[in-house]
């Protein structure tokens, strides 16, 4: 028998007279109501994962965190390889291959104020920052 009083607030599954016997309603002190066992397994399992994504490195100047947060992947990847190479080497190479990844992802946008003021962004990215930062981890 189904108790139509009493369901989970989160998928609004009715509890069975069943259930609340066996006290299958579990009340989320976070949320402050009342879910069934999945619902509680599952927001426990995205807490957990929330909790392992790793932070975003925040660096002195929104150009260069803007960087890292968008091509992070490719500035690592570079410097990866390419460790060994001389600093103002890397520098220049990082540089290149950023402004090039910036440059694709602007394309949509086109000719005019936002753009410039895109492009003009270039040099206020602290590259050895990036760098240091991708090196060091």
């Amino acid at each position: 028998m189904v108790d139509e009083d009493l369901r989970c607030e989160k998928c609004e599954h009715f509890f069975t007279d069943k259930e609340i016997e066996e006290c299958k309603t579990i009340y989320c002190e976070k949320l402050g109501i009342l879910v069934c066992e999945d619902c509680d397994k599952q927001m426990k399992m995205n807490d957990t994962e929330k909790k392992e994504q790793p932070i975003m490195k925040k660096f002195d100047n929104l150009a260069t965190t803007l960087v890292s947060k968008w091509h992070g992947n490719k500035v690592e990847e570079v410097v990866l390889e390419n460790q060994n190479m001389d600093e103002v080497e890397l520098v220049a190479l990082v540089s290149e291959t950023v402004e090039k990844e910036m440059q694709e992802t602007l394309l949509p946008v086109g000719d005019g104020y936002a753009f410039e003021l895109m492009v003009d962004s270039f040099q206020n990215i602290d590259y050895r920052a990036l760098i240091a930062y991708y090196k060091e981890s």
